[in-house]
């Protein structure tokens, strides 16, 4: 009892026992960039050597998937643990993660950690909400040269950078660090050196180039003191379709051309070093699975820890794509990967695939019988069975608490934005998006590719000076598809610069019309009508513009300069009198 005193002293003193400092981790966020492409998930051209390393250290997951071909909406689900209906940002452009979020970096920071990221794209800018944490956020610039390209720089530079952070910090201070790499990314510009290396194949290269660019990066985190207690997570936001399926790129599909992704974890003390997983395993689980590593709590969230490595077999993950519906007037896409590997997408057209038997998707289970109902190729009916339990799966999805947005986070992000996501700038932020598994009588992507291509080679014709024929060709696209708001915001856009304000009035006023209203588009019609003198309606449309962004400065600047030349064409007609 006589100690009593003392040790109540000795509490308040701060000398009660403390709670163990957090273990370091790294992120690092690999865009457009397909398993099959690293030479640990079978590439034989030796162009990954430095991941190579590091996937000797830790685990190599082979069947993980993107939650959206989308960047954006990849990156806010590893840094919350959300799924894309729960964290609401659903494309490049489209809205900002809401600052109700919860992210990897605000937990670390919380816990003692220092928190910087380095990213190298564009539609990864602070302006959309995932730099919520970091005490640092480095990054790249909003437009691109290119028209409907997005900002980037290169890999070397983003390594640079977050070596310089990490040498300018305590050393012996736990930290989270998230370094994202854009170089895959289309257009393909590998150095010759990487492309020679990649046996010609452009796309190759630039993962080699991206590599070597990541080696450095590596090297000084080894140098660390307790480097052996890190984790280092490597996973790519999607991949590249590269033709299959009939898509070039990404964004368009849900198939495991643009969803399979490579996801290397080395956890702290290389514990199940060299193991490959056949777990079912998705980019929600980044959250969680660095947290654990890291030593700390780990809230409720869509995601499981990949820690331990026990995964149920019959673990379900979702993905979608909301990319068409938001730009192109297409039916949305949405699905559900189950036991077995069956995989269902959910849209205009329906499909079913036994990834297992089938990994390039191929042959689709379902086809519609006379009686509205889905049977497989052998004839057995499949309601009730896969289809139905996927549908369960992703309902309960969207109907899971969703993060709240404030009335501002409710707006537009801002026109400098707008006009750097290139392939998705156009997305209407105030549409009502279906749920994932509800029905769609609106054009199923597959069917609809050749919209996808005209307007790409409109861009293309652009880029090259020649307008007038990407002015054609995207006519062409909105008589047939009038909900194409991509193809009405670039034709609109390309009319204005060849001096015809009164035809892109006629084409941005017919979207208002469709209910495809948006920041891009009232900003061009108030430019519309100030080329003609107008500028009763363009004020009005400079003030819708800025609603769309509230808070903007740009916004705000541009309503003032419409203000000031009304003024002084006000002033002189007064004079003329």
């Amino acid at each position: 009892m006589r100690l009593l005193p003392v040790l109540i002293a000795c509490y308040l003193c701060g000398c009660a026992p403390k709670q163990d400092a957090p273990k370091s981790c790294v992120l690092i966020t690999l865009d457009t960039t397909n398993p099959d492409a690293l030479d640990v998930y079978g590439d034989k051209r030796g162009l990954t050597p430095n991941l190579n390393r590091l996937a000797s250290e830790g685990i190599v997951f082979e069947d993980a998937r993107a939650v959206a071909p989308i960047t954006i909406a990849s990156h806010a689900s590893m840094l919350t643990g959300l799924y894309p209906p729960r964290h609401g940002v659903r494309d490049n452009g489209y809205m900002s993660l809401p600052s109700s979020a919860e992210t990897l970096a605000e937990r670390a920071k919380d816990a003692g950690c220092r928190t910087g990221a380095f990213v190298a794209a564009g539609v990864l800018r602070e302006l959309y909400g995932l730099n919520q944490g970091f005490d640092v956020y480095g990054e790249s610039p909003a437009v691109s040269a290119h028209r409907g390209g997005v900002g980037d720089r290169i890999g070397t530079e983003v390594s640079a950078e977050a070596i310089e952070w990490l040498n300018g910090r305590d050393g012996e201070e736990p930290f989270f660090l998230w370094v994202h790499y854009f170089d895959p990314h289309a257009p393909y510009e590998a150095p010759a050196e990487f492309l020679k290396r990649a046996e010609g194949k452009p796309y190759l290269g630039e993962v080699a180039a991206m590599d070597a660019a990541i080696g450095p990066l590596l090297d000084r985190l080894r140098v660390e003191p307790d480097y052996e207690d890190f984790c280092v997570i490597v996973v790519a936001d999607h991949g590249e379709s590269g033709g299959k399926h009939g898509e070039a790129s990404h964004g368009l599909f849900c198939y495991d051309a643009t969803l399979k992704v490579p996801l290397i974890v080395r956890l702290p003390g290389r514990a199940r070093a060299r193991e490959r997983s056949t777990e079912r395993v998705s980019i929600v689980d980044v959250f969680p699975t660095a947290l654990e590593a890291m030593g700390l709590s780990v809230p409720e969230s869509d995601g499981l820890s990949l820690v331990a490595g026990d995964i149920a077999a019959n673990r379900g993950v979702y993905f979608e794509s909301y990319y068409g519906y938001l730009n192109y007037g297409w039916g949305h896409l949405a699905g559900w990967v189950g036991p077995g590997g069956k995989k269902y997408i959910h849209g205009p057209t329906p499909e079913l695939y036994d990834t297992g038997l089938d990994p390039e998707e191929t042959s689709d289970l379902l086809v519609r019988n006379p009686f509205g109902k889905y049977k497989d190729s052998d004839g057995s009916l499949r309601e009730g069975g896969v289809v139905s339990a996927a549908r369960e799966a992703m309902m309960r999805i969207a109907q899971a608490p969703a993060l709240e947005r404030t009335s501002t986070e409710e707006g537009a992000v801002s026109q400098e934005g707008m006009r750097g996501m290139g392939y998705a700038g156009s997305a209407s932020v105030s549409v009502a998006l279906p749920e994932p598994a509800s029905p769609s009588t609106l054009p199923a992507p597959a069917e609809n590719l050749d919209e996808h291509y005209a307007v790409w080679s409109a861009l293309a014709q652009s880029d090259r000076g020649k307008v007038d024929l990407a002015i054609a060709g995207l006519q062409q696209v909105v008589a047939k598809n009038p909900r194409h708001s991509f193809a009405h915001s670039l034709l609109g856009e390309m009319l204005l610069e060849v001096k015809k304000p009164r035809k892109a009035i006629a084409v941005l006023s017919a979207m208002i019309e469709l209910e495809l209203d948006r920041p891009g588009l009232r900003r061009n019609l108030a430019l519309a009508h100030a080329m003609l003198g107008e500028y009763k309606l363009a004020l009005e449309h400079a003030r819708a513009f800025e609603e769309f962004c509230p808070g903007d400065p740009q916004a705000a600047e541009f309503r003032r300069n419409i203000e000031k030349r009304q003024a002084e064409l006000k002033s002189q007609r007064q004079g003329g009198n």
